[in-house]
């Protein structure tokens, strides 16, 4: 492809980058897996560029590679635990919504969930996240704790609220709550 060609790719992939990461983050368990999987999108879409249609929506066009890739990525992790089953992980990726990653609505949720985990303590913050990392189980969680997993669980169903109340207030403030 031609030099022109090649900075018109890049100019359109820098472009939707936030919306994509977003998109494909959704789709696969951890941020190292969406490294991963952004990565295989580009090279795969750097390859079909000369099929995109110049004029349509590049973000439309690039999200159904990102949701090929991220399913064949979760099959490779097939042998792990899964955060999400397989049917269910179709059904999200069967209908991305290209004007909510382009409108930065997707940027927004991230940065008020960072902001919102930002204001855990450390210790509360840390247990949270391994809660909902692949494989971690609430038994095991309790048992490093020292605390029985009925507590653990409930204190990992209160961080969720109080993360998911500060989200919308966050969300509903316009990200100034």
């Amino acid at each position: 492809m031609s030099d022109d060609s090649h900075d018109e790719y890049m100019t359109l992939l820098m472009e939707h980058q936030s919306g994509l990461r977003g998109y494909v983050r959704s789709l696969v368990p951890s941020w190292s897996d969406v490294d991963d999987v952004i990565q295989q999108v580009s090279l795969v879409a750097w390859r079909k560029f000369g099929e995109f249609e110049r004029g349509t929506n590049f973000m439309a066009w690039i999200m159904v590679i990102a949701r090929f890739e991220a399913l064949n990525h979760r099959r490779k992790l097939a042998r792990g635990p899964q955060l999400l089953a397989e049917d269910l992980c179709e059904l999200l990726a069967s209908e991305p919504d290209a004007a909510l990653l382009e409108s930065g609505e997707i940027d927004r949720r991230r940065a008020a969930l960072e902001h919102c985990l930002g204001r855990l303590e450390d210790g509360r913050r840390r247990l949270l996240l391994e809660a909902h990392s692949p494989g971690v189980r609430i038994n095991e969680l309790a048992r490093r704790a020292g605390r029985s997993e009925q507590a653990v669980y409930k204190l990992v169903q209160r961080l969720r609220a109080t993360i998911v109340e500060c989200m919308h207030s966050r969300l509903a403030h316009g990200g100034n709550a």
